[in-house]
């Protein structure tokens, strides 16, 4: 993967991070257990999010924005043919 399609999966994945952290930040405002099972348990961070809805739908959907650039990268990068090794 070279070019454009790194700089946009790069981008995706900053924004992912960025945006999963500051949910997490919220789950341990919530509480210190939210915030413990948020980060040690799967899928504890997606039913705080959809029992905090209303503090949690912004950072939750600009992750899943950045997920979608990681995702569309890899399909530019498939579909030019720059992830392949030469």
């Amino acid at each position: 993967m070279s070019g454009i399609p790194m700089v946009i999966f790069i981008s995706g994945l900053v924004i992912l991070f960025v945006y999963s952290l500051i949910n997490l930040i919220q789950a341990f405002k919530a509480s210190i257990l939210w915030g413990l099972g948020s980060l040690f348990v799967p899928f504890v961070l997606y039913i705080f999010v959809g029992m905090h809805w209303q503090t949690t739908k912004r950072p939750f959907l600009m992750s899943l924005a950045g997920a979608g650039l990681m995702v569309l990268s890899a399909l530019i990068a498939a579909m030019t043919g720059s992830g392949s090794a030469s």
